[in-house]
């Protein structure tokens, strides 16, 4: 079917920073209020009533201290407070769910530089989630109404060290304990070498984890098509990155990277045929490997440009299959000409190859076209003229389990306008 005025979009935010020597204090609230024009969730498709609000603030106190011999201090406080609201019309019923938080903390970090060849960095963060409360329910019917709050506590420690003039080698280490997840610890190594003047090679090793969230491990109810049994296990990934820089010339800049990933535990929605809820499951172990390459330029009278290709894989471990929403070729090119110094034209072209979607089918490759035009004006003043997909290109992108299409089609041919003044 085809709806119409329902893909809208109403955001807004206010960010507020004021520093002074090394304290800042920051505040920030956003609002974003959004229409659902695909039928998710099982929904009533083309039923305007439909819609999801998330509202978002923080408030934050920095303190950076100057260095006090070999040793320097960085301390922050925060809060931040979240509330979402959904309404979703399933069969002219009202279905509404509501998300409520609140969470607190701090960091306190101490950088020590023993020696002209060694830094060494520890710290700790402590995060309270005070309030995680989910509500949801079918008109007078409750389904789910609980609270889970949690705490989690971090500690790192590391080093840098510069052996020889042109080597640097950076190791770290982390570990977080969680009253949602048992403690892990995830390692940080970084080599990296100027072999010769213009030329860097990085060698990267890393971990990191991602524990399962509230909505995943405990949300479940035949009327929101999920069901659960609170026995995830976090997510983890293990990383090896190889970089090589080279700068060509006074213009010329150049990028050849290789990387291999592999993933273990990743949460995924599971259909179960007898019931026909979702359940989310350590299900999969992927293994992600590619390289990318890209070539930056400066040329005379402000002319710049860029080229760039990722070439890379990303299969299921146990079936040798590729994973949904993972294209295997992306290309990139700009190009900025100024016009008068008043004037600039740039554009882009990018190009994507079919990604394989939730239900199987794959997307159809395609080329975007973006165009911008700017004039920056006395007094700080600068408008922008955007075009995105500047030839109208009908494209469209993988949906999740809880869509009715494999894939969503993305937005036409879009023209901003911006107006900017900088003080």
């Amino acid at each position: 079917g085809t709806t119409k005025g329902l893909d809208w979009d109403g955001y807004s935010n206010l960010l507020i920073v004021v520093s002074r020597g090394g304290l800042t204090i920051q505040a920030k609230y956003s609002s974003r209020e959004k229409g659902l024009p695909t039928g998710a969730w099982g929904t009533t498709f083309n039923d305007s009533r439909s819609k999801t609000l998330d509202d978002w603030g923080f408030a934050e106190v920095s303190y950076d201290s100057r260095q006090h011999g070999s040793f320097s201090l960085s301390t922050r406080a925060y809060t931040d407070l979240y509330h979402y609201r959904g309404w979703y019309m399933i069969d002219s019923r009202d279905n509404r769910v509501a998300t409520d938080a609140w969470r607190a903390g701090g960091e306190a970090k101490l950088l020590w530089d023993p020696t002209s060849k060694l830094r060494v960095t520890v710290g700790t963060e402590y995060r309270n989630n005070l309030n995680a409360n989910y509500k949801s329910r079918d008109g007078d019917v409750v389904h789910n109404d609980f609270n889970y709050p949690y705490q989690t506590i971090s500690g790192y420690l590391q080093t840098e060290f510069h052996p020889l003039s042109r080597v640097t080698l950076d190791l770290g280490v982390r570990t977080d304990a969680s009253t949602m997840a048992h403690p892990h610890t995830t390692p940080r190594t970084a080599l990296l070498i100027n072999p010769f003047r213009g030329a860097t090679l990085k060698l990267l090793y890393g971990g990191a984890f991602r524990a399962p969230d509230i909505y995943e491990s405990y949300w479940g109810d035949e009327g929101s098509f999920k069901k659960s049994d609170g026995n995830l296990r976090p997510e983890q990934i293990k990383t090896f990155e190889s970089v090589w820089e080279q700068r060509i010339n006074a213009e010329l800049f150049a990028t050849v990277a290789y990387y291999h990933s592999d993933f273990y535990d990743l949460i995924d929605p599971v259909l179960d045929p007898v019931d026909q809820l979702y359940e989310y499951k350590n299900r999969m172990e992927v293994v992600s490997q590619g390289v990318e390459l890209e070539l930056n330029g400066r040329i005379a009278q402000g002319l710049s440009g860029y080229a760039s290709y990722a070439l890379q894989k990303s299969t299921d471990r146990s079936t040798s299959i590729g994973v949904s929403n993972s294209p295997t070729d992306l290309a990139k090119f700009g190009l900025s000409v100024p016009v008068t110094s008043l004037f600039d034209v740039s554009t882009e072209v990018r190009y994507e190859s079919a990604r394989i979607t939730v239900s199987g089918t794959k997307t159809t490759p395609f080329y975007l076209t973006n165009l911008r035009l700017a004039a920056h004006l006395p007094g700080g003043f600068g408008a922008s003229l955007i075009v995105r997909n500047l030839f109208d290109t009908l494209y469209s992108e993988p949906g999740g389990y809880e869509q009715l299409q494999p894939a969503i089609e993305q937005d036409g041919r879009t023209v901003m306008l911006r107006l900017d003044r900088r003080f």
